[in-house]
């Protein structure tokens, strides 16, 4: 699974500052902390602008970690079934993918390119904003379903604070920070059986005045 993330810019700046130390050979053990995050970090692929088009549907992204699943047989067909897509809609993605040089062919199989890719920005974008808004509208798709296996399956929680704008900015450094540690512990590429979302939110209920 990727966590995509409308990165504020000072966590932006420690993902790129982060590339550009273990590219200069910068070692320190043993990791503890921010520089243990900083590590798992730079085992993510940092997308391009371009790479954003993906995210207008939301199932693109899903198709890209699809292809590491156990159960994938590189067919069209197998992922449309999993994800609940029409076969066309399928084709139509791994094409386009393809363009992007996000997907390649291997072992007569179409998986992705990127180990792990990572799409951020520091500034706020129509495509990511959209990304989120699609995401959110799948999350309470899944709370409709009630069943003792559904709610199981899935985690939603929140919860509300008297806070300050000092303490904001830190609270969202510390999120991203936490949300990639996550993503770096749950992904199993060896025996994965399932395609997950992870996603927090962070917001005011209240005026800034």
């Amino acid at each position: 699974m990727q966590p995509l993330l409308e990165i504020a810019p000072e966590v932006f700046e420690t993902i790129r500052r982060a590339h550009v130390e273990h590219i200069d050979g910068e070692a320190v053990a043993p990791l503890r902390g921010r520089q243990e995050v900083k590590t798992q970090m730079v085992e993510w692929q940092l997308s391009d602008a371009a790479t954003l088009a993906i995210l207008r549907q939301w199932f693109f992204v899903a198709i890209l970690e699809f292809t590491t699943l156990k159960k994938y047989d590189g067919t069209p067909d197998c992922i449309a079934r999993n994800l609940g897509l029409a076969q066309e809609t399928v084709k139509v993605a791994l094409r386009e993918l393809a363009n992007l040089k996000l997907m390649h062919e291997e072992n007569g199989k179409w998986i992705k390119t990127h180990k792990r890719l990572r799409m951020g920005s520091s500034k706020t974008q129509a495509e990511i904003r959209g990304f989120h808004h699609a995401m959110m509208n799948k999350a309470q798709e899944n709370l409709k379903l009630t069943s003792a296996d559904d709610f199981e399956r899935r985690l939603i929680s929140g919860l509300m604070i008297t806070t300050s704008p000092q303490k904001v900015k830190r609270l969202k450094q510390r999120l991203n920070e936490l949300l990639h540690e996550l993503a770096s512990e749950a992904i199993d590429e060896e025996d994965g059986s399932e395609v997950y979302h992870i996603a927090l939110q962070l917001f005011p209920l209240t005026s800034s005045d």
